[in-house]
């Protein structure tokens, strides 16, 4: 392909900008209601095989902190049993629409859903005889 004088061969399409992380800022040196929205809030923990969060502890609690008092810039703890109640409902209820519509899938798939159908459509035939 010829260039044409003053014109440039498109970019190469992975020839993109390479974006460096945002420089670390103390969560203690922001206004308390900045910091508390740049918290983690709960992950995975692989190594401990258990959830963590970065939230202050509740009221007697008396599970495993990293540090004494809460330092929001270097902080976390086990769940209390109420918050790991709490997000297991949570992720039930955010699982079961999925397994729900896959179900309606596995059930088109091999034709369940037809069969059902029949099914129904002959026991209200045989119901109204």
């Amino acid at each position: 392909m010829a260039l044409s004088e003053g014109h440039k061969a498109p970019p190469y399409p992975l020839d993109e900008r390479c974006e460096l992380r945002p420089l670390f800022v103390a969560r203690g040196s922001l206004p308390p209601e900045q910091a508390a929205a740049r918290l983690r809030g709960i992950w995975w923990d692989e190594t401990g095989e258990a959830w963590r969060t970065d939230y202050p502890a509740p009221p007697g609690f008396d599970g495993y902190e990293s540090t004494a008092p809460y330092d929001i810039d270097d902080y976390e703890r086990d769940l209390t049993a109420q918050e790991e109640e709490a997000l297991a409902i949570r992720e039930e209820a955010e699982r079961i629409p999925y397994e729900h519509a896959a179900a309606r899938a596995r059930d088109a798939f091999f034709g369940f859903s037809a069969l059902e159908g029949a099914a129904l459509e002959g026991a209200t035939l045989e119901e109204a005889a």
